[in-house]
């Protein structure tokens, strides 16, 4: 009887293991992670900051407008590369952080 048990046993987890497995990889293919910035994409977000600077505003939601412009802006000129406004706002972010060196 122990050994039926055991067998009913390893093959649920099998069953469990496949099914999980399944669930990962469905989910993993809906959230691929973006390419990386190239340095045209940097430097369009840079020059778009640099227009639209006037726009940030000191409400949060005039700066979430802003960014989303600039999101928008950025789609359009690189097809395919859509990034978010909170991925704009993180990259300017890093790259001020960063100083210059991702020019070099």
């Amino acid at each position: 009887m122990g050994w039926v048990l055991l067998k009913l046993g390893i093959n649920s987890l099998v069953s469990l293991s496949s099914q999980l497995h399944t669930c990962w990889i469905s989910n993993r293919m809906a959230g691929q992670r973006k390419p990386n910035w190239t340095e045209a994409e940097k430097q369009k977000l840079c020059d778009l900051v640099e227009e639209k600077h006037e726009r940030f505003g000191p409400t949060k939601e005039t700066q979430n407008v802003t960014w989303e412009e600039i999101a928008r802006c950025l789609a359009v000129a690189f097809p395919g590369n859509d990034r978010t406004s909170g991925q704009c706002k993180a990259k300017w972010k890093s790259m001020q952080t960063g100083g210059l060196s991702w020019m070099l």
